[in-house]
């Protein structure tokens, strides 16, 4: 898959002596930083009317972000937070996934042991992170997911987003720049056809003022360096959590994965028809050879266009169980064989189900589902009713 292949340039040229403390303040190889840049303030970048900056601010042992901000008062929500930066999640036990090639997908990321869902599997601070509507001086009608023209276009956008690329360390540089750019020569340049390519959305953190309306050109992006290497199943087995307290994203097994199975990320809706779903994918120049897409049929297509409107309609069903129960049992089985249980909607199943169960009396299969609800449940983080 070309998300994971290893391609791109090793480094690009060193920065000038001049620029060395503003471009890496933590000096090329990530070591101690020099008296200058002994806060946030004296680090930060001011570009383009965007603000650059490093975080934490301080070196830290579990990784530095650089972020690349909209708007500069979305930073004070962030370091405000009680407790800010906490240190990143760590799993139990000695790693458990290896980045490792494949025969027909570049590089992807592998489990090592065998994992149960709700399991924390890694987390990581983004090598880079910025809004989906990030905007630069003179280009004000472009945004970050829309396909830009001109050569002139994408050389702008590209030494603007170079100025957090340089702050990185050496290791961190090195990282970002193998990720692929599916979108070289089509509207994009390197840099910001990497983040298009490897990006990964953060919903909880809006850019701009507290009372914004959420809105997608508000979201943050993040390319981060494991989790950008997974590649694309429409049967997916993890998913990613943002944690704005520690500035990580953890990965989280939404199913069981056995010892030596890789990790997939769905890189399209998993509720459109194969040939939908194939048409979306097109763009990183692969066909997905996931079961779903192999064995794809008009009635599996037809049932990925209906199971999200019947699991959103559980919710009502909870208040005449004895009439909509075996129709529930019957739609998490047929969602288990299309391979759903990985996305938010197998989760709210689950809670009507359990809720069913309860207003049955029925207090072993309640704990049950339960207990699977909970482990389903750690990113989606529903409300247990």
């Amino acid at each position: 898959m070309k998300r994971g292949s290893p391609k791109g340039s090793k480094a690009q040229k060193k920065a000038g002596r001049s620029s060395q403390a503003a471009f890496y303040p933590f000096g090329r190889s990530g070591g101690a930083r020099g008296e200058e840049s002994s806060n946030s303030n004296k680090i930060d970048v001011a570009v383009q009317e965007l603000t650059f900056t490093t975080v934490p601010p301080e070196r830290d042992p579990d990784g530095n972000s650089e972020w690349v901000l909209g708007e500069p008062e979305t930073k004070q929500k962030v370091f405000s937070l009680p407790g800010f930066p906490q240190p990143v999640p760590k799993p139990l036990g000695p790693p458990s996934f290896a980045v490792r090639s494949t025969p027909d997908m570049g590089l992807g990321v592998f489990v090592t042991r065998d994992i149960k869902v709700g399991e924390l599997i890694f987390a990581e601070r983004p090598l880079l992170m910025v809004p989906r509507g990030l905007r630069v001086k003179d280009l004000e009608d472009s945004m970050i997911m829309t396909r830009y023209g001109g050569e002139q276009i994408t050389e702008k956008w590209d030494k603007t987003l170079d100025v957090a690329v340089r702050r990185m360390s050496l290791d961190d540089r090195e990282a970002f720049l193998s990720l692929t750019n599916v979108y070289e020569g089509i509207g994009a340049g390197r840099l910001l056809g990497i983040i298009r390519t490897n990006g990964y959305p953060i919903r909880n953190l809006i850019d701009g003022p507290e009372d914004r309306e959420p809105r997608d050109s508000y979201v943050y992006f993040s390319v981060t360096k494991t989790g950008s290497r997974i590649n694309h199943s429409c049967r997916p087995n993890v998913d990613f959590d943002f944690d704005l307290t520690s500035f990580s994203s953890s990965a989280i097994a939404t199913k069981d994965i056995k010892a030596g199975e890789q990790l997939f990320h769905s890189y399209c809706s998993v509720e459109n028809s194969a040939a939908t779903r194939r048409s979306q994918l097109a763009r990183y120049e692969f066909v997905c050879k996931c079961l779903s897409c192999v064995n794809a049929t008009p009635a599996s297509d037809k049932f990925r266009s209906e199971y999200g409107d019947l699991a959103l309609a559980s919710g009502q069903w909870v208040v005449d169980p004895r009439t909509y129960i075996q129709q529930t049992l019957k739609l998490r089985e047929d969602m288990l064989d299309e391979g759903l249980e990985g996305t938010f909607l197998y989760v709210y199943l689950l809670r009507s189900i359990y809720v069913m169960f309860r207003n049955l009396g029925m207090a072993d299969f309640e704990k049950e589902i339960m207990e699977e609800f909970l482990a389903h449940n750690r990113v989606e983080k529903l409300e247990v009713v």
